[in-house]
């Protein structure tokens, strides 16, 4: 039996092939962990709907940052989420580092796919 608190195992394992997939930008085995349908929360705090439309954010994002998400803690949350403590380093293309940051992001996944991702409301640690 999972504890309380605890994400299902099966959850926590697809949400962290995800996080190896975006840090490695494979970006075809990243797009079969999430839903065709998926609803997902852009910098801008507008939504992003579908496939294609997330495709298109990682693609341009990655040729202006290099990010590293690295989840440290995964929590149940209520509504089925799992939230994801994430520690991210952003470095510039040049290798710079402008920033690091924590922050929380929150999952949602039928079938080991994500269907919606959202930032937690709570403002991160930055540096």
């Amino acid at each position: 039996m999972t504890p309380p608190g605890a994400p299902q195992a099966e959850d926590e394992l697809a949400l962290l092939r995800a996080y190896l997939d975006y840090h490695d930008k494979d970006l075809p085995r990243l797009l079969d962990l999430v839903d065709d349908d998926v609803d997902w929360s852009g910098d801008d705090g507008g939504r992003l709907h579908g496939r294609p439309a997330v495709s298109a954010y990682w693609t341009a994002q990655w040729q202006r940052v290099r990010a590293h998400d690295h989840p440290v803690a995964f929590t149940a949350r209520e509504y089925g989420r799992t939230a994801v403590r994430v520690e991210q380093v952003v470095r510039a293309v040049d290798g710079s580092t402008p920033s690091t940051i924590t922050f929380t992001h929150l999952h949602v996944l039928v079938d080991d796919r994500i269907i919606r991702m959202d930032l937690d409301g709570r403002a991160g640690r930055a540096s």
